[in-house]
């Protein structure tokens, strides 16, 4: 028995006359969807773009608050200035080979500045009870207490925070410029990890959480 190809639309079987009429109804239901039929060789996207609305700040900091990350301390040197450094959560890996990292650094921090004109900068990644480390860094820390207790140790060129769970030296390579933030990539030179640490410190819906591993399904 000679095979035939499926028809357009699977609706068993229906008349030719029938199949063509549900073929044009679905094609003007999709052109009242899309709003019209794009040229040929047009993007889907760039066709349509009129029907975008623009996601606004709180929309967007809802769903990406959905993302668990890890919480760093970002530390840096400027020439000839002091010592800075603040809370990111921003932070990734960007290749392997060579080993490069990234941060995104908000153009109103203090750090901004001195992080595009330093040579290297440096990463320590906390663990869950340094929450209150965090706080500090990113400037949420209430003046009427006391500041909490901490120690920077110095480690490859840069400095670490003491019983950070890991760390990265790294040496600045590019700066790119996106929206209101800067993108920091650099090279990692020197890498630390405490053994026997505590869990890491997660930041996810505007709150801290510790990672709670559990067993995979088999």
């Amino acid at each position: 028995m000679r095979a035939t190809a499926p028809p357009i639309i699977d609706r068993g079987s229906q008349p030719a006359q029938n199949r063509s009429r549900s073929v044009r109804r679905h094609v003007r239901r999709a052109i009242q969807l899309v709003g019209s039929v794009p040229e040929e060789g047009t993007d889907f996207v760039t066709a349509n773009s009129h029907a975008l609305r623009p996601v606004g700040p709180t929309q967007f900091r809802r769903a990406m608050g959905r993302f668990a990350t890890g919480v760093s301390i970002v530390t840096t040197t400027a020439p000839g200035g002091p010592l800075l450094a603040m809370t990111a959560s921003a932070v990734s890996s960007v290749s392997l080979t060579p080993p490069l990292v990234l941060v995104c650094i908000g153009k109103r921090a203090n750090l901004a500045d001195a992080i595009r004109e330093a040579e290297g900068f440096a990463f320590s990644f906390l663990h869950e009870s340094q929450a209150a480390l965090s706080n500090y860094f990113a400037g949420f820390w209430p003046e009427d207490m006391p500041d909490p207790s901490y120690e920077f140790v110095s480690w490859a060129g840069q400095v670490r925070i003491a019983g950070a769970i890991a760390a990265m030296a790294c040496r600045r390579t590019s700066v790119y410029e996106e929206g209101d933030h800067w993108i920091v990539v650099g090279e990692v030179t020197d890498t630390y990890v405490e053994d026997g640490a505590p869990a890491p410190l997660l930041y996810v819906g505007g709150g801290y959480g510790r990672y709670q591993p559990f067993e995979e399904p088999r």
